[in-house]
């Protein structure tokens, strides 16, 4: 799959997928020792390869977007008469509640409790809370965070600059963009369904972000720094999966990592990519790392 997601696929890329897939799924049974997987899905995939060719890559036909909004839909009746009328009704509502607290925050009168309500009816898209300045976007309500010791030694060295520690100069953000991927901190409680508060850096490590923060510099006229503050994940070196015969390893798509202690900072421009982290089946405190193959996709 990580081929026939990439931005580019060549006909040699295109083959080893194909034949990667054949693998999988004539071998699931062996894989998985149980019959439960072998459903109707599973059949679909053998007819992927053939959509790619007709379509292009699986990022250019992906329907998540429309099942977003169906579930958004899908919220906005009670009862099975006058659908239509109820899902009009509500959404006027709707609209109508977010435009009167967009205004209170266009005036800056919103409590922090405000600025959660209006980001929850926006559903995540918070584009008139958010910060821009070139690349980097900041989602969301700011917020003050006094660093403790140990995030303001790793802050201050990284800046070669003292900072003003006071609770009043440095604002948290749970969500950011950078270029056209978006980034989670790992304690936004969104992520219930898969850790995406990881990113693979220029030096192809990974690092585990634990904050987006805007540190305000002590001089009045001098730009904002902005720094991603994270727990470095160690590699283990160990692949999950290696054929030799079709000449294929998971190293090439999938990384095993260790968490870890060693808090470091980066400007948003040492991202190289975004990645999913899943609990790993052996370990508690290892994790699978996939760095995603394209940076057209969307959350």
């Amino acid at each position: 799959m990580s081929c026939f997601l990439s931005e580019h696929i060549s006909d040699e890329k295109f083959e080893k997928g194909t034949r990667a897939l054949r693998e999988y799924i004539l071998t699931i049974d062996d894989v998985y020792s149980t019959h439960v997987l072998l459903k109707f899905n599973t059949h679909l995939l053998t007819h992927v390869p053939q959509s790619v060719k007709n379509f292009g890559a699986l990022w250019a036909s992906s329907t998540f977007s429309y099942e977003h909004y169906n579930g958004m839909l899908a919220k906005m009746f009670r009862s099975s008469q006058a659908v239509p009328l109820q899902i009009c009704k509500n959404y006027t509502r709707f609209i109508g509640l977010q435009g009167k607290l967009l205004k209170l925050v266009q005036q800056n009168n919103i409590s922090p409790c405000v600025g959660e309500l209006l980001t929850s009816l926006s559903c995540g898209k918070t584009s008139h809370l958010a910060v821009r300045d070139g690349d980097l976007v900041l989602m969301g309500a700011a917020q003050p965070i006094l660093l403790n010791v140990v995030f303001q030694n790793v802050v201050e060295t990284f800046l070669y600059a003292r900072i003003e520690n006071d609770g009043n100069n440095v604002m948290s953000y749970k969500r950011f963009i950078y270029k056209i991927s978006l980034y989670h901190v790992r304690d936004n409680q969104s992520l219930d369904v898969r850790l995406n508060c990881a990113a693979q850096l220029n030096d192809l490590s990974f690092l585990s972000i634990t904050h987006m923060l805007k540190v305000l510099p002590r001089m009045v006229d001098a730009r904002p720094h902005y720094v991603i503050l994270g727990n470095k994940l160690i590699g283990t070196g160990e692949p999950l999966y290696i054929n030799r015969t079709l000449q294929i390893s998971s190293e090439s798509f999938v990384s095993v990592v260790g968490d870890s202690d060693i808090c470091a900072a980066y400007h948003p421009e040492s991202t190289r990519k975004k990645c999913i982290l899943t609990f790993s089946p052996t370990s508690p405190r290892r994790f699978l790392c996939y760095p995603l193959v394209n940076v057209l996709e969307r959350d």
